[in-house]
């Protein structure tokens, strides 16, 4: 049987262990899912567990929690996580985050502050359904991501003039 990888949730939190940003990703029979209200709880177990991890200000980092295995990374005074399976390739989830993480960046001018998530609210929004939908990983090329949610290169033409800028 072949399984293909699949995310159970996206969340951005603020420092204080906020919601700022939630998807929950529903998975098929088997799987681990979130009971209503039991997010927030998953939530708050999970801030509680990584926000005195300053490793994840530089680069990722792992915890399994309630048999799931959570990628974060803390940017500021935001910390941004991908949780999957207990079984899920931590690598896999790890390039998620990473490309979710360089994503926003483009987007929001390098400031991945929780203001400025909330001012940008649409835009981090698109960029996380561009990432996963219904748990399935869609891109992680984060300049993909970014060009998607901002509707460039949406037409051949406008492809092509923006590959000869870069080259």
């Amino acid at each position: 049987m072949e399984h293909t990888p699949r995310v159970l949730a996206v969340i951005i939190m603020d420092a204080d262990g906020n919601r700022l940003v939630a998807k929950y990703y529903p998975v098929a029979a088997g799987g681990r899912t979130f009971q209503a209200g039991g997010e927030t709880a998953y939530e708050k177990k999970l801030f509680k567990k990584t926000k005195h991890n300053h490793a994840a200000a530089v680069d990722s980092d792992a915890v399994m929690l309630d048999g799931c295995v959570a990628i974060f990374r803390a940017r500021g005074d935001t910390f941004l996580y991908v949780v999957g399976a207990g079984h899920e390739n931590e690598l896999l989830l790890d390039t998620v985050l990473e490309g979710l993480f360089v994503a926003l960046t483009i987007l929001l001018d390098g400031s991945i502050e929780s203001r400025y998530v909330l001012s940008n609210l649409d835009i981090v929004m698109l960029a996380v359904d561009e990432l996963v939908d219904q748990g399935k990983i869609l891109e992680v090329e984060p300049k993909t991501i970014a060009n998607r949610v901002l509707m460039r290169g949406v037409d051949r033409s406008e492809e092509r003039r923006d590959r000869k800028s870069v080259v």
